[in-house]
């Protein structure tokens, strides 16, 4: 099933990396935390360059599979976060809660 909402978000994956363009939000979120979880890797990249809209939802989503990475042993790095994802993780106070890669 697809909607216009599951559209804003397009995902490229690969060994160890997830790369996103789009919006995450409450539509989009658990495709990317399945993505994320099914790289098969202790480390995955997450590339958040592209990404145009952050809402609480989504972020809420990213720290539920980086618990989940992190319970496997592993982690999450966020890699490039876009102007609007980093000033969602500041106004979050979550900046320092994750892996991030500027």
């Amino acid at each position: 099933m697809s909607g216009p909402d599951e559209k804003a978000l397009e995902m490229v994956t690969g060994p160890g990396a997830v790369t996103v363009r789009g919006e995450i939000d409450r539509n989009t979120i658990g495709p990317l935390v399945e993505a994320i979880e099914t790289t098969g890797d202790t480390i995955v990249v997450v590339d958040l360059e592209n990404v145009s809209f952050l809402d609480s939802s989504g972020l809420q989503g990213i720290l539920f599979a980086q618990q989940a990475a992190r319970q496997r042993g592993g982690d999450i790095v966020l890699r490039h976060p876009s102007h609007v994802v980093s000033r969602v993780l500041d106004i979050a106070g979550l900046r320092e809660a994750l892996v991030i890669d500027d």
